[in-house]
C-alpha cells in the first residue's frame, strides 16, 4: 500500500479480510448510513439494507466467473483529522471457458472515518461497473 498511514493501512487490511468473512462482516465496516455512488448515480444506503444485498451482488459475480478479488492498491489523502479518502484499485479474476483466467481492474474511492468505537465507510464511490466490464473481456 503506498502513501498511507498506518490507520488506513490497518483498516483497508481489515476491510479486506471482512470481505472473505462473509456479508456481516463486511456490512460492519460501513456507517449505518452511507453514500454509494457509482456509474449509475449515487444515492444513501442503510447499511442493514446493504446487509441484505450482499448476498445477491456475491451470488452476481460468481455467476460471472469471478474468483477472487484482492487489494492492489491505495492511495490516502487525508480530510482533516476525522476523515481520510482512500483512492483503491482491486484485481478481480474471472474463471472464462476452457479454464482461461482474466483478470480486471477496477477502482474505487472510500471516505473513511476514524472517530468512534471504529473505523466506518460513510462514503463509497467505484469508479466503473465491475459486472459490465467482466461481461467484456
Amino acid at each position: 500500500m503506498e502513501q498511507v498511514s498506518s490507520r488506513m493501512a490497518e483498516f483497508m487490511i481489515s476491510f479486506e479480510r471482512s470481505r472473505a468473512e462473509g456479508a456481516e462482516a463486511a456490512a460492519a465496516m460501513y456507517a449505518e448510513t452511507f453514500l454509494a455512488g457509482g456509474p449509475e448515480g449515487a444515492r444513501c444506503i442503510r447499511a442493514e439494507d446493504f446487509l441484505k444485498a450482499l448476498p445477491k451482488r456475491k451470488e452476481m459475480f460468481e455467476r460471472a466467473g469471478c474468483r477472487r478479488t484482492e487489494l492492489a492498491g491505495v492511495t490516502e489523502t487525508p480530510l482533516g483529522e476525522r476523515y481520510a479518502m482512500a483512492r483503491t484499485k482491486w484485481r478481480m479474476a474471472f474463471e472464462r471457458e476452457g479454464g482461461r483466467e482474466e483478470v480486471v481492474e477496477v477502482e474505487s474511492t472510500f471516505i473513511v472515518d476514524f472517530v468512534g468505537e471504529a473505523p466506518r465507510i460513510i462514503a463509497y464511490l467505484a469508479h466503473q461497473d465491475a459486472l459490465k466490464m467482466a461481461s467484456r473481456t
